[in-house]
């Protein structure tokens, strides 16, 4: 009996020291399959950075006119069409008027007539100065000659001063551009009859444009804070602007802001009425680190960030600033050197758990 009850002890102990050993063996194991975990990191690499606004713009013609008839006519010919480039005095539209070419012929030669009269008063006055110089006629004959000669001389002027006039008019029949510059719109149709003060095309300048976007209050002080330099991506290209200045726009019970800016055109880049996006650097931070935003994370108000050294994670807590739509930076101080910041298999981890960094 005693022989059984000791075998049954010696089974019984032996159960729980290999139960024993069993568990604590399995979690040697369970560690042994479960590794560290993965992440990846980025150097700690210190930089400045430039924070910059970002919005859309409207373009517009710097110089747009309407061409005004400066005289009664009809339209004969058009030399340009809609879009096309045009040089200073080029003639953009001919008119004719019949009349004009008739009262032009008329005040011609009475010109003609009045400056034949006019010599002939000029010679006799003449005259009369060396005959009454020599005594030979009077005073009062000298006066009658340099009145007439006066009087000629006046109706010559008005003559002259009407023909002008009348020559002016029909050259205006020949209707010109301003300046360099391109047609943006014709009022009015060859073969139709146009009075003076009648619009006749629409004339714009693309040498230069101007840029014009809506902006809130609180970007309004930004810019006027910055350094007022505008870029202008477009392509593989960047085009730089100045800022002419910011406008109050008041609608309703709304009130809002307009920038204007001008953009350099020679060489044709834009066109009037084209939307695009400019950049506006409001802010510059030196000694930053820019990290992806989706590795800050945030308990309760505070933010945090995890960084690897030596194999092992470890929390920072940080005071993003946004830069753009994927970044942020925190400043360098924050940042312990010689440590690499975990910007991915941050989820679960915990200060000071072990990582494997995946080169």
């Amino acid at each position: 009996m005693n022989k059984s009850f000791f075998r049954f002890f010696v089974i019984f102990a032996l159960c729980i020291i290999g139960a024993f050993y069993y568990q604590f063996g399995d979690r040697s194991s369970i560690q042994a399959e479960f590794p560290s975990k993965r992440v990846v990191v980025i150097d700690r690499n210190v930089s400045n950075f430039t924070k910059k606004l970002s919005m859309l713009a409207k373009l517009y013609s710097l110089k747009s006119i309407n061409v005004l008839a400066e005289v009664d006519g009809t339209i004969e010919t058009r030399n340009y069409e809609i879009g096309q480039f045009v040089k200073k005095d080029d003639v953009v539209l001919k008119m004719h008027d019949t009349r004009k070419l008739l009262e032009l012929k008329e005040t011609e030669d009475l010109l003609a007539s009045h400056k034949a009269r006019l010599d002939d008063a000029a010679r006799n006055y003449k005259n009369a100065l060396a005959l009454y110089g020599k005594e030979i006629i009077s005073s009062n004959e000298l006066n009658t000659k340099k009145n007439l000669f006066h009087q000629t001389k006046g109706e010559h002027d008005a003559q002259e001063a009407r023909y002008k006039r009348v020559l002016w008019e029909f050259h205006n029949l020949n209707v010109v551009a301003p300046f360099d510059g391109y047609i943006n719109k014709f009022y009015q149709d060859i073969g139709q009859k146009v009075s003076r003060g009648k619009r006749l095309f629409e004339f714009i300048d693309n040498s230069y444009l101007i840029g014009k976007s809506t902006l809130s209050s609180d970007n309004a002080k930004k810019i006027q804070g910055s350094t007022k330099q505008i870029e202008i991506k477009k392509g593989k290209e960047v085009f730089v602007s100045e800022i002419i200045g910011i406008s109050r726009k008041i609608d309703k019970d709304n009130v809002s802001y307009v920038l204007e800016f001008k953009i350099d055109n020679s060489k044709e880049n834009f066109i009037p009425g084209e939307v695009i996006e400019i950049q506006i650097q409001i802010q510059q931070f030196e000694n930053y680190i820019a990290i992806p935003s989706k590795a800050i994370l945030n308990e309760g108000d505070k933010s945090f960030i995890f960084v690897e050294v030596n194999g092992a994670a470890k929390k920072i807590n940080v005071s993003p600033i946004p830069l753009n739509n994927n970044e942020s930076i925190v400043k360098a101080e924050t940042v312990p050197e010689l440590t690499r910041i975990i910007i991915e298999g941050y989820s679960g981890l915990e200060d000071g758990a072990k990582v494997e960094v995946i080169e």
